[in-house]
């Protein structure tokens, strides 16, 4: 940027960066005993550095998986396999939470594989005017690692992070890496189960992992900072920094149960979640992957656990990809089961069935009467239901076909 217009600028009170913000002198400064301060071409920069072992445990994750990284491993979506030993857990606390070019992460929390270990990364800025040298020692960091793991990344701490590179006109690959975002697939896997999937509900009710009083909730991490600024004091930091932590340990736990369920196919979550296999199923065929979705929906048929709504929405996914695919005689045994269950959704598709594919008018005029004796059964003849509608309407032209092939 021109220097004369930065003059302007600050005339007007207008700053470009963060090295014009100051922090008022430290009156407690345990945290910084913990870091270490490093220097590069941009200056000064801290941060801690924590390794978790084989024999670390985060709720119900034994981080025992440390030893067995390098196997390669497919997601739904994703072009090109990836290994748990060249992600990098990525999370930020940011000085707010909207992304606009004032908001930049004050921590930087980042978690690799190394030597059978997890090594735990955490930048603080004790000033801001250190932002460039700590982005710049990150990208040094990560650089080795070929996909970034986040939990919402895509939408918050990428973009965010890439902002603060470009204002800085600093080079970087974030956006040549590949990025697993878990939100994405918490959010489809565990959708019929519960209805909060935010990581702290994710690690309470899958890892089994619970923050103890140390825990500062993220939202407050912004004010905190800013106190930090004006005090100098670090004690409130040192439970964001708790908090950062554990999103990124998290990160890494959690990467190893998607592993397990997407790619390893182990049982044990879906036997603890029932709707586990119905989730991924649909997760595939939104994908397009249908092989896969079919195997999976037939899995989850298979379930013992299975309550009787999933049950039939399993028959419904199965038997639509079937007839999509033109694959008619398995389609009509999946909408055969479902009438079974008393499925209007399958009784209408039989019905369809028999009377444009088979041109047997008898059979179709048969399953719609099946529909109709089923609703009356129900006490459920309000004229504006659906299936009510739809059967009618179908039983008339039916009734008109009938008529007319009568006459010839």
């Amino acid at each position: 940027m021109n220097r004369d217009f930065e003059k302007k600028l600050a005339s007007l009170g207008v700053h470009i960066g963060t090295r014009h913000i100051h922090i008022a002198q430290k009156t407690n400064d345990n945290l910084f005993l913990t870091g270490i301060t490093d220097t590069n071409i941009y200056g000064d920069f801290f941060y801690v550095d924590s390794i978790l072992n084989k024999d670390y445990q985060h709720g119900d994750i034994s981080f025992s998986f440390l030893s067995n990284m390098n196997k390669e491993f497919s997601l739904p979506g994703f072009e090109k396999k990836i290994k748990l030993a060249d992600c990098a857990y990525l999370d930020t606390e940011t000085t707010g939470l909207s992304q606009s070019s004032g908001t930049f992460a004050f921590m930087l929390g980042v978690a690799v594989f190394q030597n059978d270990r997890l090594k735990l990364r955490q930048y603080f800025l004790k000033e801001p005017g250190q932002e460039q040298a700590m982005l710049l020692d990150f990208l040094n960091f990560i650089d080795p690692y070929s996909t970034i793991v986040s939990y919402n990344g895509i939408g918050f701490d990428v973009p965010i992070l890439n902002s603060r590179y470009i204002l800085y006109r600093m080079p970087h690959n974030l956006k040549g890496k590949v990025h697993w975002d878990q939100l994405k697939f918490t959010r489809s896997l565990w959708r019929y189960q519960f209805d909060d999937r935010s990581l702290k509900s994710i690690e309470r009710q899958v890892l089994k992992f619970e923050r103890n009083e140390e825990e500062v909730p993220g939202w407050m991490a912004p004010e905190i900072y800013r106190d930090y600024l004006r005090t100098g004091n670090t004690t409130a930091v040192s439970g964001v920094l708790y908090h950062n932590a554990n999103d990124v340990i998290s990160l890494a736990a959690l990467a190893y149960v998607l592993k397990t369920i997407l790619a390893d196919r182990d049982e044990v979550y879906t036997q603890r979640y029932e709707s586990l296999n119905f989730a991924e199923a649909k997760l595939h065929e939104k994908i397009g992957d249908f092989t896969t979705a079919i195997s999976v929906y037939e899995k989850a048929l298979s379930q013992s656990n299975l309550n009787i709504l999933t049950k039939i929405s399993c028959i419904q996914a199965l038997s639509t990809i079937y007839k999509r695919r033109g694959v008619f005689d398995k389609a009509v045994n999946y909408w055969e089961i479902g009438a079974e269950l008393n499925d209007l959704f399958c009784i209408i598709e039989l019905a369809k069935h028999y009377e444009h594919y088979r041109k047997d008018i008898q059979q179709a005029v048969y399953w719609v009467d099946f529909g109709l004796k089923m609703l009356e059964l129900q006490d459920d003849l309000n004229p504006k239901n659906y299936y009510l509608q739809e059967l009618n309407h179908r039983l008339h032209r039916l009734i008109a076909k009938g008529e007319k092939n009568a006459g010839t």
